[in-house]
């Protein structure tokens, strides 16, 4: 895998991570 295509796999999983957690606190 390139570079490139690692970094936006680790920024969408990230992103996924903090709408979860801040999906929890809201409920």
């Amino acid at each position: 895998m390139d570079m490139e295509m690692v970094e936006v796999v680790v920024l969408i999983v990230f992103l996924n991570n903090n709408n979860s957690v801040i999906g929890k606190e809201d409920l």
